[in-house]
């Protein structure tokens, strides 16, 4: 939920690099979650070589930020 809120705030102030951090830390929460040691490293593999193409995608498309906020409160609700 923290997250959330924070990622809201960074948004409203067009602040693109902390929401892309707390972006991060969303996804190592939820990374931390799973009980599955082995998908928890294969999941933390594709997400670190899938990385540079998120940010890339934040940066590149502005829009694209509340689309991620959105889901990331559905994953949350």
């Amino acid at each position: 939920k923290s997250c959330i809120e924070r990622q809201t705030v960074a948004m409203d102030q067009k602040d693109w690099n902390s929401f892309i951090e707390i972006d991060l830390v969303f996804h190592d929460i939820l990374l931390y979650k799973q009980k599955n040691k082995v998908l928890r490293t294969i999941l933390t593999d594709l997400r670190n070589k899938s990385k540079l193409f998120g940010i890339r995608i934040l940066y590149g498309d502005k829009g694209r930020l509340a689309l991620t906020l959105e889901e990331h409160r559905k994953i949350y609700w």
